[in-house]
């Protein structure tokens, strides 16, 4: 949901997921006891009881990270209703791949761009967002056609941006 410029320091493009949207998907979750992750326009949220061990969503190998960047917060419900119109992206972390399979189910009539990644996890975007967005957004922001551009993916979230670019590389 967001194209960044990191030398002017300002987004070149956003567009954020509705907060009664994020409150009906973090419900969802929590019927499956999913680990929610949101990312906003200033901070990477997971809960408390989440982020003591990540390896139960199979996200061991990020705990390091999560516990550097994320902002730890006892309710991520809450969390939005206190930042409003602040939240770009939800990743749902899943215990397994059966109950992955619920969430979408559960959550499809809210009409977001939905990807699977990782092995459990959930990407819930906002309508028409995805990498193949952003690197088209990235590309007339920079003047080069998409034709001339590398994409690098390992998951399903990434193959909309490995067809859109000149040259993709799936690992």
């Amino acid at each position: 949901g967001c194209v960044y410029d990191f030398r002017a320091k300002k987004p070149l493009y956003r567009k954020l997921l509705d907060d009664d949207v994020v409150l009906e998907c973090l419900k969802a979750a929590g019927k499956v006891s999913a680990m929610p992750y949101l990312l906003t326009t200033d901070a990477s949220v997971a809960q408390t009881e989440d982020m003591r061990d990540v390896s139960v969503f199979h996200m061991g190998i990020y705990q390091p990270m999560y516990d550097r960047v994320a902002t730890v917060v006892p309710d991520a419900e809450e969390y939005v209703r206190t930042h409003p119109g602040d939240s770009l992206k939800l990743c749902i972390y899943h215990r397994d791949e059966e109950t992955r399979e619920i969430t979408p189910a559960a959550i499809s009539h809210l009409g977001m761009q939905l990807a699977d990644a990782e092995t459990t996890s959930l990407e819930v975007s906002p309508p028409g967002i995805t990498k193949a967005r952003g690197l088209e957004i990235l590309c007339e922001y920079i003047g080069i056609p998409t034709c001339e551009t590398v994409a690098v993916g390992d998951a399903d979230n990434d193959l909309d941006v490995l067809r859109a670019a000149g040259l993709a590389v799936d690992s």
